[in-house]
């Protein structure tokens, strides 16, 4: 339709429609729902910040967003009518998910104990200072990994298919609450050595050695877990064995946790006789500076379910220990072929920033305290101040 025919359509002048064209130009479109409460470059800020307590361990609810936006105000000194008392209301949160391009959404999590939470900034780049430092000239073949994992006997729930509106589908599947613990270790080069299991006995036989992956060794507790002995049991036959096979004037460093229980006189006694620098990770962050944790056990945990569940829908009871060693192996060859183990390794300790070295894989992962300028600082402050006060309770 022209301006002519607008005119004569609507009967009102000609200037007054060529006025409206023009300003409908010159106007920037509204968002749906309503006149926009939030610059774009605000909308920006909110999303970084979602993402960076997320990825750190801290995802925040719809209502975290809806009080942090109030605070954000608050100190910004804005007032928004459609905001009641300047706090959001669930609509806006769901129309901001909505948005074009948004990268977030909600979804189900997973918890992880809160002292995690309590690692900052300046901790982790004491870390890396002196991780930079102790693997200064070491090549990646020579850093070695380590972390411990317990297999349990549980091949978890699983998605089928029941009557509509039943309460609870049952699957006839024989499961126990015990666990055998294993200790895994890979290299900055790609390779994983050979595990060492822990049955939670007192003796191990012969049996429960049979089947299993060629040179994987087997140790008892009563715990389930390592102690200084099968630590450094596990240290002189799995460590040792893989770095006398290097030069010996090359340096070599081995990292892991920091329990107690894997720390002993002997096997310090052989670091220092083989030139290996025994490297411990900062307390609560093996979620973000363990590779192993990273990114390997989740999935090796998956493919374990599926051995296990195989095994159980031919058999009664538990898993045996004398069938333990087959079925581990099954389950770590399924892991090399099917993600490329090598290739998965070096990935993760890239994750990690151990190797190639670079401590931003890890710190960009914290939320910052740094301040910066204009809305960026206020937002921020809103997000640290909203965060602290979580870690307090």
């Amino acid at each position: 339709m022209s301006v002519r025919q607008a005119a004569d359509k609507y009967g009102v002048p000609k200037s007054s429609i060529q006025r409206w064209v023009s300003s409908a130009k010159d106007s920037p479109p509204k968002k749906a729902g309503g006149q926009t409460s939030l610059s774009s470059r605000e909308e920006d800020l909110i999303v970084s910040n979602l993402v960076t307590a997320s990825e750190w361990g801290f995802p925040l609810t719809s209502m975290d967003i809806r009080v942090i936006v109030k605070q954000y105000l608050d100190r910004l000194g804005k007032r928004v009518k459609k905001f009641n008392n300047n706090l959001p209301g669930q609509d806006w949160v769901v129309s901001f998910l909505k948005t074009p391009k948004q990268i977030l959404s909600e979804r189900c999590c997973m918890n992880i104990k809160k002292v995690r939470a309590g690692i900052d900034q300046r901790m982790m780049q004491e870390y890396f200072s002196e991780l930079e430092k102790s693997l200064d000239g070491i090549s990646p073949e020579a850093i070695i990994n380590y972390d411990e994992t317990n297999i349990t006997d549980d091949p978890g729930v699983k998605r089928v298919i029941g009557r509509r509106g039943s309460k609870h589908v049952y699957r006839i599947m024989d499961s126990s609450k015990s666990s055998i613990s294993v200790m895994f270790c890979d290299t900055a080069s790609g390779e994983l050595l050979l595990p060492y299991v822990v049955y939670g006995e007192s003796h191990v036989y012969d049996t429960w050695r049979q089947g299993g992956s060629k040179g994987a060794l087997y140790g008892c507790s009563k715990t389930f877990w390592f102690n200084e002995i099968i630590f450094s049991d596990w240290f002189e036959g799995i460590i040792l064995p893989y770095v006398k096979k290097l030069p010996k004037e090359v340096p070599k460093a081995v990292t892991g946790d920091n329990l107690s229980s894997h720390i002993s006189i002997n096997v310090l006694q052989k670091c220092r006789e083989h030139n290996i620098k025994f490297i411990l990770l900062p307390p609560n962050s093996t979620h973000l500076c363990q590779p192993l944790d990273v990114a390997y056990f989740r999935p090796l945990k998956a493919e374990w379910c599926k051995v296990l569940e195989e095994w159980k829908l031919n058999n009664r009871g538990p898993i045996m220990k004398d069938k333990f060693p087959a079925a581990l192996k099954k389950t770590l060859n399924v892991m090399n072929y099917n993600n490329q183990m090598g290739h998965n390794i070096k990935a993760r300790f890239k994750k990690t920033g151990i190797f190639p070295f670079n401590s931003q894989q890890v710190l960009k992962l914290i939320p910052k305290t740094t301040e910066n300028e204009g809305d960026s600082q206020t937002l921020d402050n809103a997000f640290c101040t909203f965060l602290h006060e979580l870690f307090r309770k």
